[in-house]
């Protein structure tokens, strides 16, 4: 089921009614050239996720994932988009989780709530 809130794109699992949804930032030096959009996700997991959004991204640029659900708001999570296809009046782009740099920031605790948030997500 597909819920949209103000310029939030959610998703809810019919199960237990948790609701995400992804806001993505380019990462670029230029601020010209950074870019935000908001998309709905249709796959997570601890690796990555899949979402799609009317933005104009392209596969190689880093962007930055902020997640919201009903209980947890994760922000900064860098990734890079590593495939890009039109879908409609969309496109869905597949982002890999830049692990490492997640690891060393925080000692690894927002991978194992992106585990926890993708275990509920696929419920």
């Amino acid at each position: 089921m597909t819920a949209a809130t103000d310029k939030h794109t959610s998703i809810s699992s019919s199960t237990n009614a948790t609701v995400i949804s992804a806001t993505i930032k380019r990462r670029h030096w230029l601020a010209l050239k950074q870019r935000v959009d908001h998309g709905e996700i249709s796959w997570l997991s601890g690796e990555g996720m899949i979402m799609s959004c009317t933005g104009n991204f392209s596969i190689g640029d880093k962007v930055s994932i902020n997640i919201h659900a009903n209980d947890h708001e994760l922000k900064h999570i860098p990734a890079v988009i590593v495939r890009a296809e039109p879908a409609g009046k969309y496109t869905r782009y597949s982002l890999r989780f830049h692990k490492e740099r997640l690891a060393s920031s925080d000692g690894g605790l927002t991978s194992r709530l992106l585990v926890y948030l993708a275990q509920r997500f696929q419920a």
